[in-house]
């Protein structure tokens, strides 16, 4: 991996070491987090955001998503935060929000089709928009132990033999930090810094 160059505050540079370092603090990177700490492994999340999405973004949450949940040992944490199956019924096709109805279909196993979901679970799904998801994930993560420091940038990572180390800059001091880690985990989205210096890239 090559590094990034970039100015930083003159500063007293900190070295972190952890087994695992993640980058992004979306439902992805929260709920590496949450896993590790929940095995006991050691890891830093860093996320350039202050805080978690601020926007709805993604919602349908599937039953395997749901299994992961319980897994973990927040199931009933999202249950309380997201919009029940039940309530998921219809898809629509309206002309407008008051408008005439055109269509209208059953969904995520409702309907006819519920019986095939409870056979295929015992998990329900849920409607939980990332406004919703990621505090939630965010408090079982640090719940369980999870080091999570948001308003913290990624700015690139170097090999040294076995480990990466990798360059974080505080944003509300300006100062950086050295973070040296066996893994690094790239869980910071579609225009991933981390892949980027893998030499990966997503198409779509």
């Amino acid at each position: 991996m090559r590094g990034l160059h970039h100015r930083a505050r003159v500063c007293d540079v900190d070295t972190i070491d952890t087994p695992v370092l993640i980058v992004g603090g979306g439902p992805a990177g929260l709920t590496t987090a949450l896993a590790l700490a929940r095995y006991g492994v050691g890891h830093v999340l860093v996320n350039k955001h202050p805080g978690t999405a601020h926007t709805p973004r993604a919602h349908i949450v599937n039953q395997r998503t749901v299994e992961i949940m319980r897994h973990l040992g927040c199931e009933d944490d999202l249950h309380a935060v997201a919009t029940p199956q039940e309530m998921m019924r219809h898809n629509l096709w309206v002309t407008s929000l008051a408008g005439k109805e055109v269509a209208r279909l059953d969904a995520w196993g409702t309907g006819t089709r519920r019986g095939d979901y409870d056979a295929a679970s015992p998990c329900p799904m849920a409607n939980c928009a990332q406004t919703a998801f990621e505090p939630m994930l965010l408090a079982a993560a640090r719940g369980a132990g999870a080091d999570t420091r948001f308003n913290h940038e990624f700015l690139g990572a170097v090999r040294d033999g076995d480990d990466y180390v990798s360059t974080v800059r505080d944003r509300a001091s300006g100062c950086d930090l050295l973070v040296r880690s066996r893994y690094l985990v790239g869980a910071d989205g579609a225009r991933s810094t981390v892949l980027g210096l893998a030499g990966l890239g997503v198409e779509g």
